[in-house]
This record gives structure tokens, sequence and C-alpha cells, in this order.
């Protein structure tokens, strides 16, 4: 009986309890048990992209005195934008590392009271895979790819030279192909009776492309229409637009009184040379602009690299030999201004292990560090990636297989991030000339393979993922 009662006290006790919070209950209770309010802010970006490239967001309609999270649905860590009185950022960057569709969400918290609201409506962005081919040009005659370019749209023009009778002997062809590497249509260029080897080219400010051979330099558009010829007696190993407008061209000269001197060239934007400076002797590899436009001039000597330093009209303010840490032959081949403001030197030493160098030097070329990596038969070009990296192609040689393309990434500071050695059959007896990054976080190389079946060499294209990875041809 005693357990009956006290049963029926607690269970008084309780009714009381609950009749009491229903009697004092606040008049906005419902209130405060609804949902809670979502942001007023939203984010405002892309909705498709690919995988491995970074996107910005940028956040609108925030209130001072407020912070903001950001879950961008690939279940990586929360961004945090907090704004106050005196500013904040209001854009943030992701990448995503999968393909996939993925729900961005914001949630806003008062700094103040710490209080926060619902999570938003979500923002939903379409992750796609990078377009990855490898495509070879056997239907062309003797070939070979010299570089690329990424069009506006996506597409590719390979640039290059063959050995055909549509305009002289060796001659000047490009390649458009759609993103896929398909071919839309090739076209040649070049001087009757005239062998023209492409020497290099660049991209100008209004998207046309020029193309210097020995001979000849050439001005198209991206459909390939010719807009200018021009029969040329200079020959530039490397030509880019100057921050000043025009272009600056390095080379070298040989005669057999005085062998071979660097040379370099400023052009007017009618490609009209402006002035010409004979800089030193040796071979002329590359050249940037500093700050103030002048030109940093890198040339080589007896496997040595040296800065020449030029003012604007072409006034040489010091030569210089870079006295890098080997005994081994240095070969120069690019010279790049980093992000920093500083420079980076690459080429490649006659050593047969780590023979791959990153040299950075400080503003006046004092050498900063030095990165010795990878094992390469041949470097042809180097180029800089868009997350302030470096690219480097050419050939290796196993003795199972013979040559083989080899391509590889390092970052800033010359640590390699990645690197190729594709040893299938369908990859052997060729090289990599020139290797770009591509829009969609990929990259791009062009080069070319034997067929022994034909004894001819053959263009190829080969699209890879952001790590390098491609299908076979």
């Amino acid at each position: 009986m005693n357990n009956k009662i006290s049963f029926a006290i607690i269970f008084v006790c309780i009714g009381i309890t609950v009749i009491s919070c229903k009697k004092d209950k606040p008049e906005n209770e419902n209130q405060t048990n609804s949902p809670k309010p979502k942001p007023t802010a939203y984010l405002v970006g892309p909705s498709s992209g690919t995988k491995n490239i970074e996107y910005v967001f940028y956040l609108r309609n925030y209130q001072v005195g407020k912070g903001y999270y950001i879950d961008w649905g690939d279940g990586s860590q929360y961004t945090y934008l907090t704004f106050g009185l005196y500013g904040g950022i209001d854009s943030a960057y992701h990448k995503w590392t999968s393909p996939g569709t993925y729900q961005i969400r914001i949630k806003e918290k008062d700094t103040y009271t710490y209080e926060e609201t619902a999570w938003s409506d979500p923002f939903t962005i379409v992750i796609k895979d990078q377009i990855t081919f490898a495509k070879v040009f056997s239907d062309l005659p003797e070939s070979l790819g010299q570089g690329i370019i990424e069009t506006s749209d996506g597409s590719f023009l390979v640039i290059g030279h063959t050995n055909t009778t549509y305009v002289g002997d060796w001659d000047v062809f490009v390649i458009k192909t759609d993103k896929y590497g398909n071919k839309q249509w090739i076209k040649y260029y070049g001087q009757p009776a005239v062998n023209d080897y492409v020497k290099c080219f660049t991209k100008t400010p209004t998207n046309e492309i020029v193309i210097v051979s020995g001979v000849s330099l050439i001005k198209i558009n991206e459909n390939g229409d010719q807009l200018l010829f021009k029969p040329i007696s200079w020959s530039a190993n490397v030509i880019k637009p100057s921050l000043a407008g025009g272009y600056i061209a390095t080379g070298d000269y040989y005669s057999s009184y005085s062998g071979n001197q660097v040379v370099v060239w400023k052009l007017d934007d009618n490609f009209n040379i402006v002035w010409e400076k004979i800089v030193a002797d040796g071979y002329g590899v590359a050249s940037v602009e500093d700050n103030n436009g002048n030109i940093v001039n890198l040339y080589k000597i007896s496997g040595a690299p040296f800065i020449a330093k030029l003012t604007t009209t072409g006034d040489v303010i010091y030569t210089k030999k870079i006295n890098m840490n080997t005994t081994y032959s240095c070969d120069s081949k690019a010279i790049f201004k980093t992000n920093d403001n500083k420079y980076m030197i690459c080429g490649i030493t006659s050593a047969t292990s780590n023979n791959v160098y990153f040299v950075k030097t400080d503003t006046a070329v004092n050498i900063v560090s030095e990165k010795y990596v990878c094992n390469a038969w041949t470097i042809d070009k180097f180029n800089q990636s868009l997350d302030n990296g470096y690219l480097a192609c050419g050939t290796d040689y196993l003795s199972y297989i013979g040559s083989c393309l080899y391509y590889f990434k390092v970052d800033e500071n010359g640590n390699v991030l990645w690197q190729r050695k594709p040893t299938s059959s369908n990859y052997t007896n060729g090289a990599c000339y020139e290797i770009i990054p591509t829009s969609d976080g990929g990259y791009a190389i062009t080069g070319f393979k034997k067929d022994y079946t034909v004894n001819k060499n053959f263009v190829i294209l080969v699209k890879t993922d952001s790590d390098g990875n491609a299908p076979l041809p």
C-alpha cells in the first residue's frame, strides 16, 4: 500500500509540475519553438565547374556584426567569413576534388550574441571530370608538333612544321581541334622553296597568333586566316608581348668572324624592329621584364647560364654569371618571373640523375635556392602552371623500350608533385615538345611519335587530367 501511495504522490507531483509549466508558459513560446529563420545573405558563383579548379564565390546582402559559415557540401571544413565595423572579406575560394553534384549552404552567426540562423536553401554546383584524350595525326605527311595554344572557346591550335609540297619544302602548319582533340582543319604557311621551321610563337593581347620561323613571321587569327606574312632577316628563339606594347624577341646571330652572339630585339605592334642589341657572345634563351619594364635576358655560354639586364631602350645595365652549385654542364632553357617578383631559371645538366634544375634568384639575380630533380634524357620546354608551379616535358630513354614521352610538374619551389613516363608502345619512340596548363585544370601536350612501319614522325596531341594522366592514343 505504501508503494501505491508513493506512486500516487509522484503522479500528482508530476501532474502539478506539468500544469505549472503550462500555466507559466510565456506568451511567445510558440515563436521560440518555431524553426530558426534562414539567413538573408546569399552566395553568387558558378553553377558548374571542373574538379581541381579553384572557384570564387561572393557573399551578398551580408550584415555588419555577423559571421557566415559556408558548407561546401563535400565534407570539407567550413569556411567562415565575418564582418565588423571595419569591413571584412566578402569572397571565398573552393575546389572540389571529385566529380559530382554538390549543395552549398550558408549559416549566419551574430558575433555578439552568438545566435545562429538555420542553414540556407542550397546553392547547387555540378562538378565534372577533366577531359582527357590522346591523338596521333597519322594522316599528315612527316610532321613535328612544336607547341599548343588553347583558344578562347577551349579548343586547341597545334603548331609545328611538316615536310610537304603544299607551299615549299618544310612548311609551318596549324591544326585546329575541338576541345576533345578532334581535328577540324589544318592549314599551311610558308615561302616557296624555303624551309620554314617553327622557331617560336606567341599569343597576342587580341588573341591572334604570331609564328616565327627561320625566315618568316606569320600572324593568323584563331580561324587560321593569315593576317600578316613577313619575310624576316632575324631569327628569334622566343617572342612575347612587351608590357610597354609591341614585342620582345630573344635569339642569336652566327658569323664566321664573331661566332654566336646573343641578340635582343624590340618590335613594334606591326613587328618592325624598333631596336636591336647584341648583348654578349653566346646563345640567347629567353627574356622576361621586371616591374619597371627592364628586360632580364637569359643566355648561355660554355655550359653556364648568364643574365643580361637591359633598359627599355636596349642599353645593357649589367651582365652576370649564375654560379650554380654543380660541376656539370648546364643547358638553360627558360626564365620566368615568380609570383613574389623573383626569377626562376630552368634547365637540364649533363648529370645522369637529378639533372633537371630550378634555380630561384632575387631581383638582383642572386641565387636564393637551387633544386635538382628527376632524371630526363632531354628537356625541350618549360612552362608555368596556373597555380605558380612549373611544367617540363621532353623524353626519357629506357633500355627495354627506347625513348618515351616524359613530363612532370613541380611546385613553386621546385618540389616534384608528379611525373609521368608512359611506357606503353603507344607512347614510345617519340618526344614531348611542349606542355601547357589548360582552363579545365588539366594539361595539353604536343610533340611527335615515330611510326617505324612507314618510317615517319607524326604529330601527337595529348590532354591529361590535373595529375598528368591520359588514355592511350
